[in-house]
């Protein structure tokens, strides 16, 4: 009886881990690993998710509070759209742009802000983790590919 209760509690404690870690196995659940060191005011967990060329641009606190804003307007972090498209769904001229400029290990993760705008953010898979290399704001137009009517 004992065995059988120590079995369920170890079988309960490894769901509630595995439902509350966040997915950095993928770039989308890379970006929310982001967010979520941003709520928990988590600087070195957020810098390293940073490249240093993205950091040039941008301070770390008040990109955490930006962050932050945006969790507290979706809701809360499980309210977030964040989605990775693939390279085959993205516009040619960015897909060649990135592939030239930074291989052809990227991954392009978008977050709905709008109707009409999409924080787009462009991630590199290192040995460990991924990293933010690049963030803009762009429209659906700016980065998939034009549908066929």
């Amino acid at each position: 009886m004992k065995k059988m209760n120590l079995l369920t509690f170890l079988a309960i404690i490894f769901l509630l881990t595995a439902c509350s870690s966040s997915d950095s196995s993928n770039a989308a659940g890379a970006i929310k690993t982001m967010y979520k060191a941003a709520l928990n005011h988590d600087v070195e967990t957020f810098t390293r998710m940073v490249s240093d060329d993205v950091m040039d641009y941008y301070n770390p606190e008040d990109s955490m509070e930006d962050l932050r804003e945006t969790i507290n307007e979706a809701g809360g972090l499980a309210e977030l759209k964040v989605l990775e498209i693939s390279k085959d769904k993205l516009n040619e001229e960015m897909v060649k742009s990135f592939s030239e400029e930074f291989q052809n290990n990227w991954h392009f993760v978008v977050q709905d802000i709008n109707q009409d705008e999409f924080l787009c953010w462009i991630l590199v898979k290192g040995d460990r983790y991924y990293q933010v290399i690049y963030v803009e704001d762009l429209s659906q137009d700016e980065f998939l590919k034009e549908s066929k009517k």
